[in-house]
């Protein structure tokens, strides 16, 4: 995954997932790490947002957001 390529096509990154939920309708897209909990992504799902799965773990991805903290989810908002 190419950090600046999808910032630049899907707009600013939101972290966490209570703050996903807030913007579910408004966000072009949110990754999931493949370790989140399926709850989360239901309701993601439910919400209307358009999920897609990411390769790597929380950890993957929270170093790809240059966080010292797990990221579980990342939504992008135009």
């Amino acid at each position: 995954m190419d950090r600046n390529g999808v910032l630049a096509q899907k707009g600013k990154p939101v972290l966490g997932y209570r703050r996903a939920v807030r913007l579910a309708g408004k966000a072009t897209l949110v990754i999931v790490a493949n370790n989140c909990p399926a709850a989360y992504v239901d309701a993601l799902k439910r919400a209307g947002a358009n999920v897609d799965q990411f390769e790597g773990n929380s950890r993957d991805l929270g170093v790809i957001y240059g966080k010292p903290f797990n990221v579980s989810v990342v939504t992008f908002v135009k």
